[in-house]
């Protein structure tokens, strides 16, 4: 499970800091938690002091959920001693977003053009760059379970592999002692895995 963070300054998108979380502490689709994970890790980061895109706090932050996210994830932020404002989004009937809530009042948006729109912006922006994050790692967890199909490397060394190599263009340039050395496999077993890697019968 993944969660997506975006970042907008003046109603323009800062992508140099958005982040992604693969989440750790959550075995089970459960969203509340998810998001939880997420926006304790993003101040806890900010409160170490280690990352640029974590050292300023938020006006605002903004959940891609209703109230009861709100609910949720507001103890854990004023719990680091933070205090920015945070809002939930309520949708309509139709499935439509029409208003920020907290945790004691709504802010209606469909009055309010731009903010409507800036929302809608921000809605969008969220989904897009938390689904191609979930889809890479789809990616990378199927080609790392077909490194397993090669004898010799289980689920553990396939893991590994990738841990070290992050990408496969990265793994197709390993060199057979290489991966050997890193999988901790003999030098055959190095080979047929070169051999899956690049695609050779």
């Amino acid at each position: 499970m993944t969660c997506g963070m975006v970042v907008y300054e003046n109603g323009r998108p800062c992508k140099r800091f958005y982040r992604k979380f693969a989440i750790k502490t959550v075995h089970e689709q459960n969203d509340y938690a998810c998001m939880c994970e997420a926006v304790e890790r993003r101040f806890k980061r900010y409160l170490e002091g280690e990352d640029e895109g974590f050292s300023t706090l938020p006006d605002l932050i903004l959940l891609d959920g209703g109230k009861g996210h709100v609910a949720t994830v507001t103890p854990v932020v004023r719990a680091l001693g933070i205090n920015v404002p945070i809002y939930g989004l309520v949708k309509d009937s139709k499935h439509r977003t029409r208003a920020a809530t907290a945790s004691d009042h709504e802010i209606s948006l469909t009055s309010y053009r731009r903010a409507f729109a800036l929302v809608t912006a921000i809605q969008d922006e969220v989904h897009r760059y938390a689904i191609t994050f979930t889809k890479a790692r789809h990616k990378k967890n199927s080609f790392a379970l077909g490194l397993t199909s090669v004898k010799g490397i289980g689920e553990k060394k396939a893991q590994k592999l990738m841990t070290e190599y992050k990408t496969r263009a990265a793994l197709e340039a390993a060199t057979e002692y290489e991966l050997a050395k890193t999988a901790g496999v003999s030098a055959a077993t190095a080979a047929e895995l070169y051999k899956y890697i690049h695609g050779e019968d």
